[in-house]
C-alpha cells in the first residue's frame, strides 16, 4: 500500500495548531461537523486549492481545539460529499484526498 505522502505534513500541523494554545491555521481548519452549506463548503474548498500546498478539514475537533472525533459512518459521509462538491462545485474540479 503506497503512502499518502500528505498526511505526516497534515499531522504535523494538527499538532501545532492544538498545542501548546490550540489554534487554527490558514492551511489547517477544525471542524466538528460539515457544514450543511454547500456553496460555503465550495468556497472553503477552492480556498484550499489555492493555497500554496492546499489544505485541509480535520473533523472532531470543538473550536476550543478540544478533540471530539467523528464516528466512521459520519466520515463516510463527509468524505462522500466533499468529493462531489470538489467534482461538481468547482472549476476546475478538484480531487479531493482523505485519511
Amino acid at each position: 500500500m503506497q503512502r499518502k505522502s500528505w498526511i505526516a505534513t497534515a499531522k504535523q500541523s494538527l499538532q501545532a495548531s492544538l498545542t501548546p494554545v490550540p489554534h487554527e491555521l490558514n492551511e489547517l481548519d477544525w471542524k466538528l461537523a460539515l457544514s450543511s452549506d454547500g456553496e460555503r463548503i465550495a468556497e472553503h474548498l477552492s480556498a484550499f486549492a489555492n493555497h500554496p500546498g492546499g489544505g485541509c478539514l480535520a473533523f472532531g475537533i470543538e473550536p476550543t481545539g478540544k478533540v471530539v472525533g467523528i464516528n466512521a459512518q459520519d466520515a463516510s459521509g463527509i468524505v462522500g460529499r466533499l468529493g462531489s462538491i470538489g467534482r461538481d462545485a468547482l472549476e476546475p474540479p478538484q480531487r479531493i484526498d482523505h485519511a
